[in-house]
């Protein structure tokens, strides 16, 4: 079934919404993450936005899913206080 040019146009200009959109938000994930591996104290806020990250995947063609972060990167975020792990404070 063909479509009228409007009827593409009106779905091209809502797919370039959609992804404007998606592309905003991964825009965000990214500068908070940025943020988050500052060796700064994390509030517990930022706790409840990683954990949302977290659970975010990209799927590339119809096999392959990737985590926005993995559970050692989400981890290591997590740290409340500066940026380093336990482990790594003894070796200091």
């Amino acid at each position: 079934m063909h479509k009228s040019r409007e009827d593409a146009l009106g779905l091209i200009s809502e797919l370039d919404k959609e992804t404007y959109e998606k592309l905003a938000e991964i825009d965000d994930f990214l500068l908070f993450i940025l943020r988050a591996n500052e060796p700064t104290i994390l509030h517990s806020e930022g706790f409840e936005k990683l954990r949302e990250i977290k659970t975010r995947v990209f799927t590339f063609g119809q096999n392959e899913v990737y985590p926005y972060l993995t559970e050692e990167e989400a981890m290591r975020l997590m740290i409340p206080k500066g940026s380093l792990d336990e482990e790594e404070r003894l070796q200091i």
